[in-house]
Order: structure tokens, then C-alpha cells, then sequence
């Protein structure tokens, strides 16, 4: 059972056109989903981070690459995002917000966070739940 390879024309900032080519899983009933959360400091009080945007982009490209290539036969995961501003309990409140509203599949593993503050709130927590947190 092969793949399809779509096309998608994305504006680029300069205002080009790129034609990208995205291969898609094969649909089947088979293709659970499985969530991973990735909290990332995107921004510290109201300024931004820049190593946060850089930290979510690599995440997003790790799991385009993990799902492109049908490393996990049967299995799709999906990145869910959010930002704990390098605070605790902004980190603990989103932890809590993406574990009750994304309910259609399994969180296994919680990506992030870079900020010691957040990532030691939260690991206090995640073992209730059988989350594996990788920061």
C-alpha cells in the first residue's frame, strides 16, 4: 500500500508562489493518531523569544519527517502547541487545557519545556498521567 504525494502552492514572503509536494499516509482505519504536546517559551512576559520559534519549528519539522516516512506503521502523531511564556503557572494551565480538549487521541509524550521554572512545575504532574516529558 504506497502513499500519495500532494501539491500545495504556499505564498512565500516576497510574494512568490512555491510549489511544495507533501506525502500523505495512506488513509486506513488502522492510522491511530497520537498526540505529543510541545510547550515552548515563544514568548517571556509580552516579548518575544526567538529560540522558542526555532525550538517549535524543529519539533514540527521532526514530526513531518517521523509521519512522511511511515517510521510508525499504523500510527500518526500530531504535534499540539502552545506557548507557557516562561511562566509556571501559564505552563501548568496549558498542560491541563490541551490534556482536556484534545480528547480524539492519546497524549503519550509532553515536548518541552526550555525554561527550568515551567519544566519542573509540570514534571511534578505529568507522571498521573503516564505522559513521558522529554525537555
Amino acid at each position: 500500500m504506497g502513499s500519495t504525494v500532494g501539491r500545495l502552492f504556499s505564498r512565500q514572503c516576497e510574494g512568490t508562489l512555491v510549489l511544495k509536494e507533501y506525502e500523505y499516509l495512506p488513509k486506513r482505519k488502522s492510522n491511530r493518531i497520537v498526540s505529543i504536546l510541545g510547550l515552548f517559551e515563544l514568548s517571556v512576559g509580552d516579548a518575544p523569544r526567538a529560540d522558542g520559534v526555532s525550538e517549535l519549528a524543529a519539533a514540527r519539522l521532526a514530526v513531518e519527517h517521523v509521519n512522511k516516512r511511515g517510521l510508525l506503521p499504523g500510527y500518526r502523531l500530531h504535534l499540539i502547541t502552545n506557548d507557557t511564556k516562561c511562566d509556571p503557572g501559564v505552563g501548568v494551565d496549558r498542560f491541563f487545557h490541551a490534556l482536556y480538549t484534545e480528547r480524539d487521541s492519546r497524549m503519550v509524550m509532553l515536548l518541552g519545556t526550555a525554561c527550568s521554572e515551567v519544566t519542573e512545575s509540570i514534571a511534578k504532574i505529568v507522571p498521573y498521567w503516564n505522559i513521558v516529558q522529554v525537555s
